[in-house]
């Protein structure tokens, strides 16, 4: 029998981590200013729950949240077992 394995799918934009009224409590989510804490493979506490891009902790360049987008895809329809601190992330200052 199929097993329903997400209820939600959340899509944000932005810059800064903007988690105010998003049920976080609720669902049981660690989070602090800097963001959704998640583990290497973009999982919060929450096994249920992936995160990534700016919402999370770390650079916030579009190509990244790009990368850890395509990976928490990989990790949970398919179940690889990609991790973040793998990624090379190539990036230069524009004066």
């Amino acid at each position: 029998m199929y097993e329903e394995v997400f209820d939600v799918v959340l899509f944000a934009t932005g810059r800064i981590p903007n988690t105010e009224n998003m049920g976080l409590e609720q669902a049981n989510v660690l989070y602090d200013a800097s963001g959704i804490t998640v583990n290497n493979n973009m999982r919060t506490n929450n096994d249920r729950i992936f995160s990534c891009g700016d919402c999370i902790n770390g650079p916030k360049f579009t190509h990244n949240s790009d990368v850890q987008a395509r990976m928490v895809l990989r990790n949970a329809f398919f179940f690889a077992s990609e991790r973040k601190d793998k990624i090379i992330l190539p990036y230069c200052t524009y004066t």
